[in-house]
């Protein structure tokens, strides 16, 4: 796939983030529920560079989400430099 691109977007977790803060369980329970909504274990197993970065849905409200950048082998300062424009725009 990085024959045809530079860097692949995904998204960090597979839902919204839940609300803070977190009532009706314990920090361990928050913990696993961040955990279970984690998209980012394949990445991390395929040993690939990749930096997650913050996206506003709402500043108003601080609603936030999460976008993770993916690379290919040794791209970490090409990918940095990529975080840097996407964050820069939002």
């Amino acid at each position: 796939m990085f024959k045809q691109v530079d860097y692949i977007a995904l998204p960090t977790l597979k839902d919204r983030a839940p609300a803070l803060p977190f009532f009706g369980g314990s920090s361990a329970l928050f913990e696993k529920k961040v955990l279970d909504m984690q998209n980012t274990v394949p990445v991390n197993l395929a040993g690939n560079p990749a930096i997650a970065i913050p996206i506003h849905l709402d500043r108003e409200r601080g609603r936030i989400t999460s976008l993770q950048l993916v690379g290919p082998p040794l791209s970490e300062a090409g990918l940095v430099n990529a975080a840097r424009i996407v964050e820069d725009a939002n």
